[in-house]
């Protein structure tokens, strides 16, 4: 029965399952768990969160009335409209909900501290504050540009810098609560998440691998290359590209390393020397890997990409994923300490999404979709 809701809340629900999903709800207590479900699908209402509020209101009305038309055969049109009463009502209502206490305008307030700036770490040991109001001009000794920094985006994409002798390795930090756009020396874009670091040399050699290092999260865009493959390291996984846009997630304190990829090809090689026996995998666009370090084993699942990416654009998407997975995400996006004392709801699963809001107006609606309580203890958020 899960599927057909899920039909339900996709608009692609055939006539006849229409009639089991109808048939269903009039049994007892399936309209409450019908409800639940609904609750913790926010796609509907993804659109209130950037500020489409009329095309929201019209996918809501056209999934009511669409999906209510007459049936022949079947003389359904008094439970129809009960039926569409009841959801209309449920959604209805979450909608207010997202819309009064979710949306931008009523942000007021903050339970964080302040975003910490992004670090720049250069070869000579230096270390450069970036900060997103600041302009940043990185020279060699004779005057040739290197990087330029500029509205928490820094380039080196200079074609006229000479590139020879040994490149110098830059190392960037990304603290919680931040996200940064670096563009490489060969044009290459790098997404970084909250809590990434990436070491990188200021330009690439003429020949060999494009190779760089990365512990966290980060988005990439290669820029193609036939002569020169894109390598990613982090400490259990080296991803191998031509020229493609992909995820890879692998922070050092998680146990899995995953690669999502949108649009080419990569290779994964695990870099696990005590376990030899692991394979490689070859991705395909739409597909994610992911290497257990527990099980030494790379699982391979075919993805809607958007539900691993939508956090560049400051998009947070959860996919049945417990509780606990989704405050250590909201811990490293928000820069802040949550403590959940109550271990029961930590194993619950979820799926819900959310725009670009405070954190309190996150906890505010699961205090009130799910009755969850909170505290603020010095530096520190306590889910009871």
């Amino acid at each position: 029965m899960e599927a057909l809701i899920v039909k339900f809340l996709s608009d692609s629900l055939k006539p006849g399952e229409l009639i089991r999903l109808r048939e269903w709800l009039t049994m007892p207590g399936n309209q409450k768990i019908f409800e639940n479900y609904v609750k913790s699908n926010q796609d509907l209402l993804l659109l209130f969160h950037n500020g489409k509020k009329d095309e929201a209101y019209s996918k809501i009305w056209n999934k009511i009335n669409e999906k209510e038309k007459p049936v022949k055969k079947l003389n359904t049109k008094k439970l129809s409209y009960t039926m569409a009463a009841a959801v209309l009502v449920f959604i209805l209502g979450s909608v207010f909900l997202i819309r009064t206490y979710l949306s931008p305008e009523n942000n007021t307030g903050d339970l964080v501290p302040s975003r910490k700036s992004v670090v720049l770490k250069l070869s000579n040991g230096e270390s450069l504050i970036l900060d997103p109001d600041d302009t940043l001009v990185n020279v060699t000794s004779n005057g040739m540009v290197k990087s330029r920094h500029r509205s928490n985006q820094l380039n080196y994409h200079n074609p006229q810098l000479k590139t020879t002798g040994e490149p110098e390795l830059n190392i960037i930090e990304v603290p919680n609560g931040n996200r940064f756009k670096l563009v490489l020396a060969d044009s290459t874009v790098v997404h970084l998440n909250a809590g990434a670091t990436l070491k990188y040399p200021v330009y690439f050699r003429k020949t060999g691998n494009r190779e760089i290092s990365l512990n966290g999260e980060a988005y990439f865009e290669v820029a193609k290359d036939k002569e020169r493959p894109f390598v990613v390291r982090s400490d259990d996984l080296e991803i191998e590209v031509l020229g493609t846009r992909f995820n890879f997630s692998s922070y050092q304190d998680k146990e899995l390393s995953e690669v999502v990829l949108v649009e080419g090809s990569v290779k994964m090689k695990p870099n696990l020397p005590d376990h030899p026996s692991v394979s490689e995998v070859v991705l395909k666009p739409g597909f994610k890997g992911a290497l257990n370090n527990a099980s030494e084993t790379i699982e391979v699942e075919e993805v809607d990409t958007y539900l691993y990416t939508a956090w560049i654009n400051g998009k947070l998407i959860f996919r049945n994923k417990t509780f606990n997975e989704i405050l250590e995400t909201l811990e490293r996006h928000y820069n802040v300490k949550i403590v959940n004392e109550n271990q029961e709801l930590g194993r619950s699963k979820f799926n819900t999404s959310f725009g670009d809001v405070k954190l309190e107006r996150i906890l505010f609606y699961f205090e009130k979709m799910y009755g969850i309580s909170y505290e603020i203890k010095e530096d520190k958020i306590v889910i009871k």
